[in-house]
């Protein structure tokens, strides 16, 4: 297992795994927004994704590598 330390920022929250190739937009919620409208209002988009529905985990996504550092492996034996 791997700990790691993660900075998510403004954080959009989903229930239902999405394919976000890059973080949504704050206005209209989609990866794929390109209105310079949206931008100019200084919204812009979201820093991360979490996934957390009807499963037993959440799922923490960040598109940049500057934004989670793994600390720790964790090694441990099931019995």
């Amino acid at each position: 297992m791997i700990l790691t330390r993660m900075l998510l920022g403004e954080i959009f929250v989903t229930d239902t795994p999405y394919s976000f190739r890059r973080p949504p937009c704050k206005t209209c919620k989609d990866d794929e927004c390109c209105e310079s409208f949206h931008n100019s209002q200084g919204n812009g988009s979201y820093d991360s994704v979490v996934a957390d529905g009807i499963w037993n985990f959440r799922e923490f996504i960040v598109y940049e590598s500057s934004q989670c550092y793994p600390e720790y492996i964790i090694t441990y034996k099931r019995t």
